[in-house]
């Protein structure tokens, strides 16, 4: 088994997710996206799932995403690029999938398990909100409230890489 890590949009992901895939031991792959280099505002999917193509599809992978990294991760599933055992989203971006017009639905028909760890007032949709909007799409899915003392509960930041490894690991 190996993971995949995928970040959100952002370049400022860069730093978070290579300190978050180092909390977990094993063959790892963490992905940085084109767009942080050539200045473009927004990951090219298609760009990202060829550089990903190009990883091992006979290892079974556990993808730990963040943000648009979770839109990714399901691309991946669907055009099935990799063997995937299992999902781990982070701050899963609600507002950005429905700004874009993504069938959300059509991506999360999968049979392979996913946990969706929110914040409660995430912008992007909240832990409550997100529980119910995804139990009507995919029944039997896993929800993990993130929160943690002195962390604010209403932003898009999930600061504690060691928090969210014991939540993924749990």
């Amino acid at each position: 088994m190996k993971y995949l890590f995928l970040p959100g949009n952002s370049k400022n992901n860069k730093d978070w997710i290579n300190k978050l895939s180092e909390e977990f031991s094993g063959p790892k792959s963490v992905i940085h996206y084109d767009h942080w280099e050539t200045g473009e505002d927004n990951i090219d999917f298609n760009i990202e799932l060829e550089k990903i193509s190009q990883l091992k599809n006979s290892d079974e992978y556990v993808v730990v995403a963040k943000s648009a990294g979770c839109v990714l991760a399901l691309m991946i599933e669907k055009e099935k690029i990799l063997n995937i055992k299992e999902f781990f989203f982070i701050g899963f971006p609600m507002s950005y999938i429905q700004n874009r017009k993504i069938d959300i639905e059509e991506l999360l028909r999968t049979n392979k398990p996913i946990t969706f760890v929110q914040k409660m007032k995430d912008p992007q949709i909240g832990f409550e909100d997100l529980k119910k909007e995804i139990s009507n799409i995919k029944p039997n899915t896993n929800f993990v409230l993130y929160h943690k003392e002195g962390e604010p509960d209403d932003n898009h930041y999930y600061e504690d890489t060691g928090y969210l490894y014991n939540l993924c690991s749990s």
